[in-house]
């Protein structure tokens, strides 16, 4: 039943987003300054299980109005009510009576109070009070305040009204956080303050009248917000290689606003803030026009003409004509030429003055019929129809801005910069012409923003540049969760607590990975991280 518990409240694990929220209870260790801040673990599968119902929990308070998120956390905490009854049954017929009253106790927190006295987890706890009862006194006496008060709260939940048992609650309650306050003083003097502010939470919620946990959170809290405060100096931009200076102040007006969203890092001169240096280096820079010609073909929108134009035949027949009696006054001349060259000889078939005085004659019919067409030729004829495109020559200009950035930014305690090149570009296009009466085409002018426009739009384009910062703080955030896992599976919790602690402060709250929060969360027994900041 256990199994099949686990596994329906597994998928009602889809929705939403992952908010650990855990409560570890069990064996409290001592605490000696080699000592662990968190208890003795938990019963296994507790956080994960808690994690899971937090997830639909979650989802459930996100959409008040979703009915259907609504039923399901309703089914997956009576599911989870029913895991942990289980879990408690079986622990307590292994023997294990005070990991019985953990998951007992568990089981009744999630179920309406009106039905807790009915319940299976109520009525194993009424079965077992009085050995409940004494096993939480031994635990008290003992010093182990953890394991009593889980296991006098089952019976407060079961059996609401046990003035003994009530009372003897409320003294382990405050006894557990004075010791919890007072090992986070022994962790603040050894140089653990995250550690410190989550044990020191961690006591106020046993005892929220506990002045002085509350005072030193509230000091921790501050101290570790200056603690990762990263402050450069005044943002500059390098541009040595570059003779043109008109991109620098656009680009770092565009840019400086925006390194301050990343924080705890800002533009500041806090003496106290750990220092870096963001430069801003213009490699290449660059402006100006390009022009190119070319021409469109455009409908014709002039008017016919309704003026006759010369007969263009008229000049076309006078040049025949005139190329004919060219050729007959060369043939004349050569039939002269032949007829004197002859001297009395007799005229044969094929003399070759015979042949002359036929093409002569050709030439005169020639000539007579041309002189005809010629004068049939009327002088003037209708205009002929206007083209139906013409060509409209233009020229075009691009107006070109283009920039190349490295941004960088240079921590002491990191080897290497972090560093990211941007280029971008910025152009405008305008083409004109002259203009057209007869085409009915008005005049184009260039109409180009100055370049000192396309320089001002060119720097918008480079503010993501900005988010550099954002890379310096995730290589931060990675090595302080690096420590802490490298931490955590030492055996060195509180080094753990304190390197994921100082993420939380370095990135805000809900940053962490599912490891690293399900780690904080079960120390401070929820995973309202909010709380642990003071940032909402």
């Amino acid at each position: 039943m256990r199994t099949a518990s686990r596994k329906r409240l597994r998928a009602l694990a889809v929705i939403g987003a992952s908010a650990v929220v855990l409560t570890a209870c069990g064996p409290a260790k001592p605490a000696g300054d080699g000592g662990g801040v968190i208890a003795t673990p938990p019963p296994a599968n507790m956080a994960r299980d808690e994690a899971e119902l937090a997830i639909v929990r979650e989802a459930a308070q996100a959409n008040p109005a979703d009915e259907a998120a609504q039923k399901k956390l309703v089914r997956a905490e009576k599911e989870a009510a029913e895991d942990w009854t289980a879990r408690g049954n079986d622990a307590n017929a292994r023997g294990k009576l005070g990991e019985a009253g953990v998951w007992w106790r568990k089981a009744l927190e999630i179920t309406p109070v009106d039905e807790r006295r009915n319940a299976t987890a109520g009525k194993a706890v009424q079965k077992n009070m009085t050995a409940l009862e004494y096993h939480a006194d031994v635990a008290y006496a003992e010093e182990r305040f953890e394991e009593a008060i889980s296991t006098w709260g089952a019976i407060r939940l079961a059996a609401p009204g046990q003035a003994g048992v009530v009372d003897k609650h409320d003294v382990a309650l405050r006894a557990f956080a004075n010791s919890l306050h007072a090992r986070a003083n022994v962790l603040v003097q050894q140089g653990m303050p995250g550690a410190a502010l989550i044990v020191n939470l961690r006591a106020l919620k046993y005892d929220p009248q506990l002045t002085d946990a509350f005072t030193a959170s509230n000091e921790l809290r501050k101290g570790l917000r200056a603690k990762f405060r990263v402050h450069f100096g005044e943002l500059r931009v390098d541009d040595k290689a570059i003779k043109d200076k008109a991109f620098n102040a656009p680009l770092l007006a565009q840019v400086s606003p925006r390194v301050d969203d990343h924080a705890p890092y800002a533009v500041g001169k806090d003496p106290a803030a750990m220092k870096a240096a963001f430069t801003i280096v213009v490699e290449d820079f660059t402006r100006g026009d390009q022009t190119k010609e070319g021409s469109d073909e455009l409908p014709n929108t002039e008017a016919p003409s309704k003026i006759p134009v010369p007969n263009p035949a008229v000049p076309v027949a006078r040049e025949k004509l005139k190329s004919l009696e060219k050729t007959l006054a060369t043939l004349q001349a050569d039939l002269k030429k032949a007829i004197a060259a002859r001297k009395g000889k007799a005229v044969t078939p094929d003399d070759p003055g015979l042949a002359l005085t036929r093409r002569v004659d050709e030439t005169k019919a020639e000539i007579a019929a041309a002189k005809r067409e010629l004068g049939a030729l009327p002088a003037t004829v209708p205009p002929p129809p206007p083209p139906a495109t013409w060509t409209m020559p233009w020229k075009e200009t691009t107006r070109t801005v283009s920039a190349r950035v490295r941004f960088e930014v240079v921590e002491p305690e990191f080897p290497e910069p972090v560093t990211v090149t941007i280029t971008e570009s910025v152009a405008k296009t305008d083409r004109f012409h002259d203009a057209y009466p007869k085409k009915s085409m008005k005049v184009d002018p260039l109409s180009l923003p100055p370049s000192e426009e396309l320089v001002r739009e060119l720097a918008v384009r480079f503010q993501p540049g900005a988010q550099i910062v954002m890379k310096a703080r995730q290589r931060r955030l990675e090595k302080l969760l690096t420590t802490g896992r490298d931490h955590l599976a030492g055996g060195r919790e509180s080094e753990a607590l304190e390197a994921f602690t100082s993420a939380l402060f370095l990135m805000g709250p809900a940053t962490l990975p599912p490891d690293a929060a399900a780690f904080v969360a079960r120390s401070l027994e929820h995973g309202r991280f909010k709380d642990v900041t003071g940032l909402q």
